[in-house]
């Protein structure tokens, strides 16, 4: 093959030396030639062979579909090969197409093979459609014949996708129509299971659902079979054929016209409507009602004779439907029939906008009446008509938002709607569902776009007397959503209304409509009215025991507007200069009056909480800031402030100075290090930050030697955040890192405190590093697995497992732009695991051993089941030692595990199986937790999945045991415990 891509040879010279053995009288001999053959050929690129070679070959195979039926499979692969050959011309591929039809009884070849030929059919009709086309009824007859009767799934799959593929290709279909309808649906409908076949395919029924459904409505010419054949199966007892015939119907919809559907419409409509009223089932409804939709689309595509006084097909149509919805609708009951009324009414307005138009003028009033009947509110069965016409309504008018009218034929019927829902709203005594339904039609009518400034003013008052409701009310959560969309459409009226009371009754001392607030800015020049008034509650309130509540209600706030998804660059780029600055200002400010020793210690706590909350505000603003002059800015005095203790950065004023990295600053200083993880560590790294080297020594000196604990913490998570975005600028700081984590002689001799301040660096690094898949991680990873036979520190070292796979909202998360690589888990996974293995074997500190053994149990507890799966004979002799503990929290981690691996590794267990089974037995009675029993005893019962031979001597043992279980005080474990006796009953029998 590599002779003949080059040149060297041509593919006349391999049929040349091979010709006795092609033309050799033993079948076997000339098979074995032709296969040679075929795979020089398969290793040919496609452009290799030219247009005489092709010809050449293209007539020997032909000849070889003449010779023994044993050489037909081989000479077709070849021609399967060829026929995607770039110089293949039209001529060959029809007398490939001719040789095939004449020479091979397609029926009686094995399945591969008939596959094979419809492959070539396929690539043949795509590559040389034209070609192919020439060939004219001879060939759609003979194809009709090819795929009658066929029955594999996989052919079929084929077969239909080529079926139609030839009809989209414009190829006549003669008189042949009928006939190749019939072909093509003998298979409607189609139930199809693999599983019942026994045969193993990816091949699913929907597929071929799917695939017939695409022949069946790819032509017009198929519509005088298709639709009865369609109604035909409508009429069946089963649920699938219906769903099935419907979804066809509405496929057809998509190439049908007027003259198809025309004398079907009348049919169609009876036998939907017989669906809609007799069916039980739901998914039926929803295919008449989609179907539906789509006829009536299709009805109002149709031309109308501008002549003629006869009404058209459309108006038709929706006067038969609404002559059968309209007496429903009236009724004074809240029946079914009533409901799908209403369902199949909104169905057809849904279609066009003529449709919604008719069904608008002719419903509209009949739901209003309903809505407004003066017995709705005495009985209980008219209330549930008034909720039925009102839900109906909101919903037609909401279908009517989806078009464009010139003359809106809700604007009649617009006063009397909103009478309505103003008068439902205000009344005290209805239900609060029938309420939220009034609060929707608010909504709906606003996106009309049809009412006037008076109105709009009406609807604000309203809103605003409803917003009285508890916070946790559904209702109130309605009407907010409202209040939003009317202050994003007309902002005007949110400003000049909405916000001024609101505003009034917080100053009046109402504080509990910050969320009012944040719920109407959902536009630019509202969001900057009402940012300037929180900002102003914020600087102008004493941080105290008093103001807490007030403060908390005012971030709360604040972050839900800078979460909002509607928030774009440009509000971005003003809630960084007018929101992050003098919010981290205000903050710095109060660290500074604070500071002073006498008020330290008691506001610390207070000062604590806001910080968090005001970090969460300004993190969300970060996070979405993109590289610009407003960003540079913000950045730089940030930095500014930071690096060089510069207050006039943020233009404070104060005579005590700022030392957020000094170890023996005041706390409410160090603290205000939680900013950094929030501002620097958000940003996207194409951000550049100034002083990024001083920036990484300060925070690890704080690391190093500020004792107090919450700020060690900040200054960690911001350096890792740093190390783990700018790996180049970062190298001199991780050396510096390396100094310090190495293995110390004097390590015993250090404080706990300091070891606790060093562990938590070496912690946050490692999941920097981790995250990012930085080549270093192995030395740090080394380091906190040595730390671990410390007594003091040890088992925090193992939490460090937990901490470095578990997700972070406040830094190295995607939201912060941190470097986070793909299979991130399973890469830490496979470099620790020999570590963990090698370390728990050598240490002989029982300390170490309990606390690796804890980290294995983090570890695995974050990673699918399949890669631990791999490891099975690694990690198996850790967490049998693991149940020797009387650590909660690793059994559970341990024995679910256990559980997986026992499912999945039934003979790999058998040679542990007896000692693990002392252990479940003795953990099934574990008093200290509910959960560990539980779960010893799920691994008792899914022991029963291993060969029978292998566990009947544990039987009688076992059954016996969880006699005793079954008298625990917990259900659960009652529960499990009954299950699991009841599997080993059965093994061996």
């Amino acid at each position: 093959a590599q002779q003949i891509e080059n040149r060297e040879q041509t593919i006349g010279d391999l049929v040349t030396a091979l010709g006795p053995h092609l033309t050799n009288k033993d079948t076997k001999i000339r098979i074995d030639a032709c296969t040679l053959l075929s795979n020089v050929i398969h290793k040919l690129p496609k452009d290799c062979l030219n247009q005489g070679e092709l010809e050449s070959l293209v007539q020997f195979l032909c000849s070889r579909l003449e010779d023994h039926y044993t050489l037909q499979p081989v000479a077709l692969s070849l021609l399967l090969q060829l026929s995607s050959a770039d110089n293949l011309t039209g001529e060959n591929a029809c007398s490939i197409i001719t040789s095939v039809f004449k020479e091979v009884h397609i029926q009686t070849c094995m399945q591969h093979d008939r596959l094979k030929i419809f492959q070539i059919l396929g690539t043949l009709l795509d590559i040389h459609t034209k070609d192919v086309i020439t060939m004219g009824r001879d060939f759609l007859y003979q194809y009709i014949q090819v795929i009658d009767g066929e029955q594999d799934p996989r052919n079929l799959l084929t077969i239909f996708q080529l079926t139609k593929n030839l009809i989209e290709s414009s190829f006549p279909l003669f008189d042949l129509v009928e006939e190749l309808f019939d072909v093509s649906s003998c298979y409607f409908p189609i139930d199809f299971n693999p599983a019942a076949a026994g045969k193993k395919s990816t091949i699913t029924n929907l597929d071929l659902v799917s695939s017939l459904r695409g022949v069946l409505a790819s032509t017009k010419q198929f519509a005088q079979y298709c639709i009865p054949l369609m109604l035909e199966k409508l009429e069946s007892d089963v649920e699938s054929a219906k769903i099935d015939s419907l979804e066809t119907l509405t496929a057809c919809l998509g190439c049908y016209g007027k003259q198809e559907l025309e004398k079907y419409l009348s049919s169609l409509w009876s036998d939907v409507k017989r669906e809609i009223n007799q069916s039980s089932s739901e998914q039926i409804e929803k295919c008449c009602l989609t179907f539906l939709t789509s006829l009536l689309s299709n009805l109002s595509s149709w031309p109308v004779d501008q002549k003629s006084e006869k009404a058209t097909d459309l108006k038709s149509f929706l006067d038969d439907v609404l002559e059968d919805c309209v007496p429903r609708l009236q009724a004074q009951s809240d029946d079914r029939s009533k409901w799908m009324a209403g369902h199949v009414v909104l169905a057809c307005a849904k279609s066009s906008k003529k449709a919604c138009s008719q069904i608008v003028t002719t419903v509209l009033p009949i739901l209003l009446q309903n809505a407004q009947s003066k017995s709705a509110s005495t009985t209980l069965a008219g209330q549930s008509v008034q909720q039925s016409a009102l839900d109906n309504l909101v919903k037609l008018t909401a279908v009517c938002g989806q078009f464009n009218f010139e003359n809106h034929p809700v604007l009649k019927k617009k006063e009397e709607f909103f009478t309505i829902l103003n008068e439902l709203a205000l009344k005290s005594e209805i239900e609060e569902q029938l309420k939220c339904i009034a609060v929707a039609g608010f909504a709906s009518l606003l996106k009309l776009e049809i009412l006037s400034n008076v109105e709009l003013t009406e609807i604000a008052s309203l809103l605003l007397k409803m917003i009285k409701l508890k916070p946790e009310s559904h209702l109130r959560g309605e009407v907010l959503s409202v209040a939003g969309y009317l202050s994003s459409q007309h902002p005007d009226v949110a400003k000049s209304h909405l916000i001024p009371c609101v505003m009034r009754r917080m100053e009046e001392g109402d504080d509990s409509c910050f969320d009012v607030l944040a719920s109407v800015c959902t536009h630019f020049d509202v969001l900057k009215l009402v940012l300037g008034f929180i900002m102003e509650r914020i600087v102008n309130t004493q941080v105290d025991e008093t103001s807490e509540p007030l403060l908390h209600a005012c971030l709360e706030s604040l972050q839900k507007m800078t979460s909002s998804s509607w928030v774009g660059n440009t509000e971005i780029e003003y809630m960084a200069l007018n929101l992050v600055l003098p919010l981290l200002k205000r903050c710095i400010e109060v660290t500074l009056e604070l500071s002073v020793p006498e008020q330290c210690c008691a506001n610390c706590h207070i000062f604590e909480d806001v910080s968090k909350s005001a970090a969460i505000v300004i993190r969300n603003v970060c996070q979405k800031l993109k590289p610009g002059k407003s960003t540079d800015l913000v950045i730089q005095l940030i930095a500014s402030l930071y690096n060089n203790s510069k207050l006039s950065s943020l233009d404070i004023k104060s005579d005590v100075h700022f030392t957020p990295f000094h170890p023996k600053a005041s706390p409410l200083q160090t603290r205000t290090l939680c900013f950094l993880p929030a501002t620097i560590c958000a940003l996207h790294p194409n951000i550049e930050i100034p002083e990024l080297a001083e920036l990484e020594t300060k925070l690890l000196n704080t690391c190093l030697h500020c004792t107090d604990q919450p700020s060690y913490v900040f200054a960690a998570k911001a350096l890792s955040g740093l190390v783990n975005k700018y790996k180049k600028p970062s190298i001199p700081i991780l050396e510096k890192l390396k100094s310090h984590f190495d293995t110390d002689p004097n390590w015993s001799l250090k404080s706990e405190e300091e070891k606790m301040m060093i562990l938590t660096l070496l912690i946050w690094i490692c999941k920097a590093l981790v995250l990012s898949n930085h080549p270093d991680s192995l030395i740090f990873i080394k380091n906190l697995l040595y730390w671990m036979g410390d007594d003091s520190v040890g088992e925090v070292a193992a939490a460090g497992f937990d901490i470095i796979l578990r997700e972070s909202n406040e830094v190295l998360s995607p939201s912060s732009h941190s470097t986070i690589r793909l299979m991130h888990k399973q890469r830490f996974f496979l470099l620790i695991i020999p570590e963990i293995v090698s370390s728990f074997k050598t240490s002989e500190n029982k300390t170490q051993q309990t606390n690796i053994l804890t980290a294995l149990s983090h570890l695995i507890g974050h990673l699918p089941k399949q890669v631990l799966m791999q490891h099975f004979t690694e990690l198996l002799p850790l967490l049998t030692q693991a149940l020797h503990t009387d650590n909660t929290q690793l059994l559970k981690s341990v024995l679910s595990t256990l559980f997986c691996f026992i499912q999945d590794t039934t003979e790999a267990m058998t040679a542990h199986l007896e000692n693990l089974m002392k252990h479940f037995l003795r953990l099934s009675k574990f008093k200290q937790d509910i959960d560990v029993r539980v779960k010893a005893v799920q691994c008792i019962g899914v022991v029963t999945l291993l060969p029978p031979i292998v566990i009947l001597p544990f039987k009688n043992d076992i059954v016996r045991h969880l006699v005793s279980v079954l008298d625990d005080r917990k259900r659960d474990v009652r529960t499990e415990a009954s299950k699991a006796r009841s599997e080993w009953f059965l093994v061996g029998t």
